[in-house]
């Protein structure tokens, strides 16, 4: 028989899992938008960096990598915030 605390445990290991691989999906996104886009302009300046760190949608994170294919700087990826 299982215990409400066991219960609530077992709950809370799930949603921590759960965000432990939305953190890691985002972190993922994040590094591949700094990786292409230090490849096509060069990398990006500190202010950019602390702007990039601070997003939480990938959706965002997406068209952004979207735009470092038809944009032609840091900037203009950054409009897609």
């Amino acid at each position: 028989m299982i215990t409400i605390a066991q219960s609530l445990f077992e709950e809370g290991r799930s949603e921590a899992r759960e965000e432990g691989v939305q953190e890691g999906f985002l972190e993922g996104l994040l590094s591949t938008l700094l990786r292409q886009g230090s490849r096509r302009f060069g990398p990006p300046s500190e202010q950019q960096v602390s702007k990039l760190n601070a997003l939480t949608d990938t959706d965002q994170l997406d068209r952004m990598i979207d735009r470092v294919y038809d944009g032609q700087s840091w900037e203009e990826v950054l409009k897609a915030m």
